[in-house]
């Protein structure tokens, strides 16, 4: 079948749209990314073909017609985490400790259950092979694939990549309920007067915030969305440097994260430096695209093979994250339910966190100052929460229990 790049793109991009429309129709009650994963999941399995053929006759994807390509996936996530990282402070970040704590609980969870409970029940490989893509990443997924083949276990790096590309079906309901529950609390403390809008009611929190700042603003003319998207470029180059110095032992996504911070704090990167170029829209309908596209290796026959093992340990493995994160967040005293969300960035990641995030703020706010204090509240604790476990604590994962196979 021959499918045209506009074609293919269209394809991608309207089943996004579907899913916006009908998370906006409930208010944001079924999140769009989980509407879209199962559209694309129907559409797969049903009109959507998963090979194609080009002009010239070569057999190809969907995802690489449309232009959405890996390389594609890494440029544009390293531009949007060190542009995340615009929107935090150092001190935010400093005090997201009790999340980083958090986290690596969830992921302790995640490795108990999956691997002891799981693991009784189908066999120590399959809770071996599940707990690390469930963890989060794709270069723990690939960890374990790849050891699964070379010991002949084709059946184990089905699994291993099944979990990995379908986790998200499980995971962001449950994201957008526990954001939902947290984004009622916080308005009813902030209508109490217990919390406040730092931006318009701390000045001093301002001046504190802009005290390293020693780079003068560009004059409003030169903030053209080349430049602005340079900006944000530069700072993405000098992480990547950076985390190739440490030979790769800090992640370059990490990294993005703190040195956008530091670039805002400085005042190189504006506040939401990609939202004043114009371009986040955009990026985030490409990015999810790619992981939308991911959908396709779950096929109705791939998904049969090993559909009780997949989807049962996939559930031992939430329950365990759960339960650890909750015990985690009780003793740290952090809410139970963001203490979940910290913890289920194991399964959705960035970008459909912020994504989920801000649909759950959209959801409940009812003025711009509303959802402002909620993304104030929520948001750094989420973003943190996904580095800690997808970025870094995976990858751990990964390797400890790829020794055990």
């Amino acid at each position: 079948m021959y499918i045209s790049i506009i074609l293919a793109f269209g394809i991608i991009v309207t089943l996004q749209a579907f899913g916006d429309i009908i998370s906006a129709k409930t208010n944001g009650k079924l999140p769009s990314i989980f509407v879209s994963a199962i559209l694309f999941l129907i559409g797969f399995w049903t009109v959507i073909p998963t090979e194609v053929t080009t002009a010239a006759g070569q057999q190809t994807t969907i995802l690489d017609i449309s232009g959405i390509s890996s390389s594609l996936f890494v440029l544009l996530l390293t531009l949007l985490v060190t542009n995340m990282g615009s929107l935090m402070t150092i001190k935010e970040l400093l005090a997201q400790w009790r999340t980083v704590l958090i986290g690596i609980a969830a992921l302790g969870g995640v490795m108990v259950f999956a691997y002891f409970v799981g693991g009784s029940i189908f066999g120590r490989e399959v809770g071996l092979v599940t707990a690390p893509p469930l963890a989060g990443g794709l270069a723990a997924m690939s960890i374990m694939v790849t050891e699964a083949n070379e010991l002949g276990r084709s059946d184990l790096a089905l699994i291993s990549a099944l979990v990995f590309a379908t986790q998200g079906l499980l995971g962001y309901p449950i994201m957008t309920y526990v954001l939902r529950r947290r984004a009622g609390a916080i308005l009813g403390d902030y209508k109490a007067g217990k919390i406040k809008l730092l931006e318009q009611s701390e000045p001093a929190a301002d001046a504190a915030k802009s005290r390293f700042k020693f780079i003068p603003e560009f004059p409003a003319k030169y903030l053209t969305p080349p430049v602005l998207i340079a900006k944000v470029a530069i700072v993405g180059i000098l992480a990547d440097a950076a985390s190739k110095l440490t030979g790769g032992m800090v992640h370059t996504y990490v990294l993005c994260l703190v040195f956008g911070i530091i670039a805002s704090e400085i005042g190189f990167l504006d506040k939401k430096i990609l939202g004043k170029s114009e371009t986040m829209g955009l990026m985030m309908v490409l990015l999810m695209g790619f992981v939308f596209g991911g959908l396709a290796d779950a096929s109705i026959e791939t998904m049969s093979m090993v559909f009780a093992p997949l989807v049962l340990t996939m559930i031992i493995g939430v329950a365990g994250l759960i339960v650890f994160s909750v015990i985690a967040g009780k003793i740290l005293k952090e809410n139970w339910a963001m203490s979940i969300a910290i913890g289920i960035n194991c399964l959705c990641g960035f970008p459909p966190n912020y994504i989920l995030t801000n649909e759950a703020a959209q959801a409940i706010s009812s003025s711009k100052e509303e959802y402002e204090v909620l993304m104030q509240e929520m948001l750094p604790k989420v973003l943190v929460g996904g580095f800690a476990t997808v970025t870094v604590g995976s990858v751990i994962v990964a390797n400890i229990f790829v020794g055990l196979m």
